[in-house]
């Protein structure tokens, strides 16, 4: 197995393709909440009881929790199947190093949160996974659009092994071992997701939060109702990334679709449902149906924001956008680590091909034709003392001399006009010679790139942090060393490098 050979730890403003998010990168300040006792104590019930029914361990230091001086620190993402892509690792990482952190500061319990968006219904966001040389994807085990969190476990099994045998045998213990207790216990999605969720960081005292419980839910009950009878945030909200709806909330009874809740003329309705038919008092109507009720995602942060004692929210780079459009007071909101594992080979590669990737000299993510096309100048330079493609172009005599060493043949015996055409066929020319010449060479360039890019997507947001774990000597290796950044008063970029298989 490979190993860790060692971590550079950078600012993340010196990586490419944050100078539109520049202004994120200091951590956006906010005003810290305090719990309301009654909400404290329903949570903490609430926990304990969703913990206990699944048979699982309270996390390390759950009773921190009950303390009316401690606080949370809270990232929440989607069920990505096995962990999906790799950025849930690094936010739920950088959740409880900020929390960490804080603790040590205020010497007071700071608790780290991670929000289960198991109301989500957009099964195709959640269900693929990469292994180490392809896409596995779970087919939809319902029809419909229920909540993720509610849908059977049906063929996840058979997507788990095609995943397993794509990459390492190590991980069976990380996964069949939840899987199988999940599937005996006939649990719901949501309920195996919380397992291998406890299972990776209950030790570091993450505590998972499903806030679908309907006791939970009835503590949002007074803002649910404001925003179904036409007072909501669609009045307040700022412009931006996301548009409101006019009320932000979906219906989805037991067993049933996740629909949004529209106003037409004879009232309210859910797809085909009339909402409140009987004209109950909204208020009323709400609690009575709170746990059929959930927020969409502008809603979402109020709910959040009542149920915990927030310090700090960690967020991706795309939720800092719609949570500043919201016009509440807000705690902190803090940009997640961003990380990239990559061996040593591969680093070397790069940056023979000027591409110093960890350094302050990164200055751009660059796809796999521009690789080739430098390591293609290379060998102008140095064979025929040219300095580019680019520059070939423009010089007709260079460019025949270049064909006559290659044993190349274009004609340029042709009138003006047609001269240009010449040119770019010529060069077209000298171009696929060339990459036929450093076919071994181009072939390990782009299964150097491969690793780090999926076209123009960055490592993080496909990669899966289990698979690339495995190269730097297993999950609980790799997240231990994240885990030590200290004292990191921005958000960093943090590169992994490891040794060769």
């Amino acid at each position: 197995m490979s190993k860790i050979i060692f971590q550079n730890v950078q600012p993340l403003s010196n990586w490419p393709g944050f100078s539109a998010t520049r202004d994120m990168v200091v951590e956006v300040q906010g005003t810290p909440a305090s719990w309301d006792p009654i909400i404290q104590t329903t949570l903490v019930t609430t926990l304990r009881f969703q913990y206990s029914s699944m048979g699982l361990d309270l996390p390390a230091n759950f009773e921190r929790l009950s303390d009316p001086s401690s606080s949370t620190v809270t990232t929440g993402h989607q069920l990505q199947l096995f962990g999906g892509p790799a950025f849930l690792h690094y936010k739920t990482i950088t959740t409880i190093r900020k929390a960490a952190e804080l603790q040590e500061s205020t010497s007071k319990p700071v608790i780290p949160i991670f929000w289960m968006a198991s109301e989500d219904h957009d099964f195709n966001e959640i269900s693929w996974v990469y292994g180490s040389s392809s896409k596995h994807n779970w087919p939809c085990p319902t029809s419909g659009t229920p909540p993720v969190g509610d849908l059977p476990l049906n063929g996840i099994k058979e997507t788990l092994s095609s995943w397993l045998t794509d990459q390492c045998d190590d991980l069976q213990l990380d996964f069949r071992p939840h899987l199988d207790l999940s599937l005996d216990k006939g649990e719901s999605y949501g309920q195996f997701f919380i397992r291998l969720m406890h299972s990776w960081y209950g030790d570091k005292g993450l505590v998972v939060l499903d806030a679908s419980h309907s006791d939970l839910k009835a503590l949002f009950a007074p803002e649910m109702a404001r925003e179904i009878s036409g007072q909501g945030i669609a009045t307040s909200i700022k412009p931006g990334k996301v548009t409101p709806r006019e009320i932000n909330l979906f219906y989805s009874p037991s067993g049933e679709d996740r629909v949004g809740i529209i106003n037409i003329e004879s009232g309210l309705k859910a797809g085909s449902t009339s909402l409140n038919p009987s004209s109950t008092p909204w208020n009323e109507w709400v609690l009575k149906n709170a746990q059929s009720l959930s927020p969409s995602v502008l809603l979402r942060p109020y709910y959040q924001e009542q149920l915990l004692a927030n310090s700090h929210v960690i967020l991706g780079p795309g939720e800092f956008a719609y949570w500043e459009q919201l016009p509440f007071d807000k705690p902190t909101l803090y940009l997640r680590d961003h990380i990239l594992v990559v061996s040593e080979k591969d680093l070397a590669l790069f940056n023979s091909l000027d591409w110093p990737l960890g350094t302050e000299e990164t200055t751009s993510w660059k796809t796999i034709d521009e690789l080739i096309k430098a390591r293609v100048d290379q060998y102008l330079r140095s064979e025929f003392s040219v300095d580019s493609l680019e520059n070939l172009k423009s010089d007709d005599k260079l460019i025949q001399s270049v064909l006559t060493q290659l044993h190349l043949e274009v004609c340029f015996e042709v009138s003006k006009p047609k001269l240009s055409k010449a040119r770019k066929t010529a060069v077209k020319k000298i171009r696929k010679e060339i990459k036929e010449i450093l076919k071994q060479e181009i072939s390990l360039i782009e299964s150097a790139h491969q690793k780090v890019m999926n076209g123009i997507i960055p490592q993080d947001r496909w990669g899966n942090f289990h698979v690339l774990s495995n190269n730097a000597g297993g999950f609980k290796v790799l997240r231990d060393k994240l885990l030590e950044t200290k004292a990191s008063e921005r958000p960093v970029m943090q590169v992994i490098v490891t040794s060769e298989q």
